[in-house]
């Protein structure tokens, strides 16, 4: 038995982001009007014992934005049947608005107390 999991830790104030992946949908993020994958090195846990995990960090400029999925997103199906899958998801990310308007004068970093 196994489960895949994403692990991470966002700091508020730096806007640094630290993460790791055990076999779990990679997340992307949204950088320059492109979407970039969040890869980090791991096997889903409990199925290899004793197994290393790489662990990665980015810093979040205020204008980005990451998005982390369960595969309900990608399996999705639309009315004609057709899955909505990683392409389009990926595709789509860069023109999605995400609370960017919303965020632009209250961005973690500025909001948060110090």
């Amino acid at each position: 038995m196994f489960v895949t999991c994403f692990y991470a830790i966002l700091d508020p104030h730096g806007g640094s982001l630290a993460y790791a992946n055990a076999g779990h949908d990679v997340p992307y993020l949204r950088r320059g009007g492109e979407a970039e994958e969040l890869w980090a090195r791991g096997m889903p846990l409990g199925m290899m014992p004793d197994m290393d995990y790489e662990e990665k960090e980015i810093v979040l400029d205020v204008d980005e934005a990451a998005l982390f999925y369960s595969d309900r997103l990608v399996e999705a199906h639309d009315s004609k049947g057709e899955m909505f899958g990683f392409p389009c998801c990926r595709h789509s990310l860069p023109s999605t608005v995400m609370m960017k308007d919303r965020w632009r004068k209250h961005s973690l970093r500025s909001s948060t107390p110090s």
